[in-house]
């Protein structure tokens, strides 16, 4: 998947029938996948009018990023007159920046311990601005090492200007099952029950019976008669316990789809456009006075440039474009009826791979437009997992 995509995510009833028409008209969906009726996928940010225009019509919540990435609001910003202004940086930044940190890179996936290590950092006199020369990088490591907790190894390299900090993370000691929290296996969707293997707590439900998403079908709540006091009356208490089996059952998805017998698509024509980009500080910088009408099919990592044997922050991308033409298109219904297969093909593919499939139907509609689909597909497979009780302290 390039850097030009962008992740995208789309909730409500019909946007299965939303990502097909997407797909239909050329608007590319990288990596598609859903969880809990929420479809994610990559993106192209220039298509992203088209898709809001398409998430209002089949009334779907299409949730994009925040803002854009810097180097594409300069990219927009500077279509036209980007060559000349990163000639005029690049010569200024060559001259001024030349051995100069303005980057810094923590192979790390902890939120805290990156910033424990930026604290450090700090406390050393080593940030943005900073000269690698300045600094004594041994020294540093063991500063790390010595004060961030989490890792057990750090170690520091500079490249260009960018300071690049490699760590080792402890490894955890497994948690006892004693101290983990209570729990209860419930239903993640309506459903059939067909089987259970209870490994702990108590079966809530009987094996043939129907369930509803969230129900509880092994609880790891139950109650307990003892015997107290001197006279040994007997009293109820409740325990609790982490609940843990498998769960199988039978349920039912639905596909819905349609494709009008006319429409607009992007049409590719064939051309490859081969195209720069100067990369400045991580900005993208256009080489190039009008960007092709297409898609972003291969960019390369940028090329640094030196100067005087110094790395330069200045870089020259490679991109390559496969051009299009949107046009109108008519389908005939034999056609259509082809892409609906296809449809319901991809859907099996991605969503059901590792399902059982008992059963599909289909209900085809017709009308003046086009046509609609619904597919129902009636699955088997498994249908629990654990659910943690958090209980008030007493």
């Amino acid at each position: 998947m390039n850097d030009s995509l962008y992740k995208i995510s789309i909730t409500g009833k019909d946007s299965l029938k939303l990502i097909n028409k997407m797909i239909s008209i050329g608007i590319p969906c990288e990596d598609l996948s859903e969880k809990s009726a929420v479809y994610t996928f990559y993106s192209s940010y220039k298509d992203s009018k088209k898709i809001k225009a398409l998430s209002e019509k089949y009334e779907c919540e299409c949730i994009f990023p925040d803002k854009k990435r810097i180097p594409e609001i300069f990219t927009d910003l500077f279509a036209r007159s980007g060559l000349i202004f990163g000639l005029i940086i690049s010569l200024v930044a060559s001259y001024i920046l030349s051995g100069m940190i303005l980057n810094i890179k923590i192979d790390n996936d902890s939120v805290k311990i990156r910033n424990d290590i930026l604290s450090v950092l700090n406390e050393n006199g080593v940030g943005i601005g900073s000269y690698t020369r300045d600094i004594d990088l041994i020294k540093l490591e063991r500063e790390l090492k010595g004060k961030v907790s989490g890792i057990s190894w750090a170690g520091i390299s500079a490249q260009g200007s960018t300071l690049i900090i490699d760590t080792i993370n402890n490894i955890p000691i497994p948690e006892s099952n004693s101290k983990r929290l209570p729990s209860d296996v419930v239903a993640v969707c309506d459903c059939v029950v067909d089987k259970v293997q209870v490994y702990n707590g108590e079966l809530n439900i009987t094996v043939g019976s129907g369930v509803r998403a969230g129900e509880v079908i092994i609880s790891g709540k139950r109650e307990k008669e003892i015997k107290t006091g001197k006279d040994k009356k007997p009293k109820k208490i409740t325990q609790y316990l982490r609940a843990d089996g498998k769960v199988f059952g039978t349920y039912e998805k639905t596909l819905e789809l349609e494709q009008s017998y006319q429409s607009f698509e992007n049409i590719p024509t064939g051309k490859i456009e081969d195209l720069k980009l100067l990369d400045i500080f991580g900005l993208e910088i256009p080489m190039y006075l009008n960007k092709p009408t297409g898609y972003l099919s291969f960019k390369t990592d940028p090329v640094q440039l030196s100067l005087f044997g110094y790395d330069l922050p200045i870089g020259l991308t490679d991109v390559e474009y496969e051009c299009y033409e949107e046009r109108p298109v008519t389908y005939t219904e034999e056609e259509i009826m082809q892409m609906i297969e296809r449809s319901i093909n991809d859907y099996k593919k991605n969503f059901l791979s590792d399902i059982e499939i008992k059963d599909i139907k289909k209900d085809i509609k017709k009308s003046e437009t086009g046509i609609s689909a619904k597919i129902t597909f009636t699955l088997y497979g498994e249908v629990g997992e654990q659910v943690d009780i958090f209980l008030k302290d007493q």
